[in-house]
């Protein structure tokens, strides 16, 4: 059992051996949650790296999504706004022509 006592901040400084036994190293965020009951419970919430969040859209959607290198997303990105844009502008002076207005 060990004991914390709050800052006037309301910051507590985490024990040793329950650092220890929740593998908390600097940085590391906390989590804590409570019961129904009342109890709380306190866990660390691991760091995930990119690399581990890779495909995890595409498994939570139940899709397979594949990987796309992010310049290729952008260039992707980039032509489908054009021509979107593009679209759009046709449009919009195809209505200005049928209501009279000027084109220019």
């Amino acid at each position: 059992m060990s004991i914390a006592k709050l800052s006037p901040k309301f910051q507590l400084t985490v024990p040793s051996e329950i650092r220890e036994a929740l593998g908390a190293q600097p940085g590391d965020k906390i989590l804590f949650h409570q019961k129904p009951n009342g109890e709380i419970v306190i866990r660390r919430i691991p760091r995930t790296t990119a690399r581990e969040l890779a495909g995890s859209l595409g498994r939570a959607s139940g899709r397979n999504i594949e990987y796309v290198p992010l310049d290729e997303a952008r260039r992707m990105t980039y032509d489908e706004l054009s021509e979107r844009r593009s679209k759009e502008f046709i449009q919009q002076k195809d209505r200005l022509a049928d209501d009279g207005g000027d084109t220019k």
